[in-house]
């Protein structure tokens, strides 16, 4: 990162807004309580606030103030990524499929996608191709939904035959199918890994502790 967006996001901590508005008090005051003219004012405020936010951002205050608003941000990206991930497993589980077959691996999906989300509510780290795989089984299955729409309309047409529907029906309903299967593969293969790591954390603390 470098120090041009490093001192924007310093601007963004606590520490930053306190003093500018500190010198925004002082400003007001000067002007109200003793008459000094906004002219005079305004460009004291600016150049007194920015050699203020100059100084902090070099010193280990100011290196303090930094790291803890990255790691804020950090917390608020991770937690908005996670919730949009709880949200898209909530979907999945409230969808009505009639297929059985589908309907399983659905929630079979769910389940691991439960298990990466309660991991990680429990202290365990974030992985981005498991959020990744849940979201695009959200994707694949509300476009799978509407295709079985769109063919309940086009049943209606005298033009399209039954027969024909049938058959698109089959094929969609078996590459969603195996598409399910294997994005849920693919989350246990990475969860498992996490999940003993995490074990393993747990256990370290515990025996530190005692």
């Amino acid at each position: 990162m470098d120090l041009k967006k490093l001192f924007s996001l310093f601007l963004r901590s606590p520490l930053a807004v306190g003093i500018v508005s500190l010198n925004a008090v002082l400003a007001v005051i000067a002007e109200l309580l003793f008459g000094v003219s906004g002219f005079i004012v305004l460009p004291a405020f600016l150049i007194v606030s920015g050699i203020a936010l100059a100084a902090v951002f070099s010193s280990a205050g100011g290196a303090k103030a930094l790291i803890a608003e990255k790691d804020r941000e950090q917390h608020e990206h991770d937690s908005d990524k996670l919730e949009q991930c709880d949200q898209a497993r909530k979907a999945l589980i409230m969808l009505r499929m009639e297929n059985p077959a589908i309907k399983a691996a659905i929630e079979k999906l769910a389940f691991s996608a439960g298990r990466y989300l309660e991991s990680c509510a429990k202290g365990g780290q974030r992985d981005p191709l498991i959020e990744d795989a849940l979201l695009s089984a959200k994707e694949a299955v509300m476009l799978y939904q509407k295709s079985l729409d769109d063919k309940k309309i086009a049943m209606m047409i005298p033009r399209k035959s039954a027969l024909e529907t049938d058959q698109s029906q089959t094929v969609s309903d078996r590459e969603i199918f195996e598409y399910l299967n294997s994005l849920t593969k693919d989350i246990e293969n990475r969860i498992t890994p996490m999940t003993l790591e995490f074990q393993d954390k747990v256990l370290a603390r515990k025996e530190l502790d005692e």
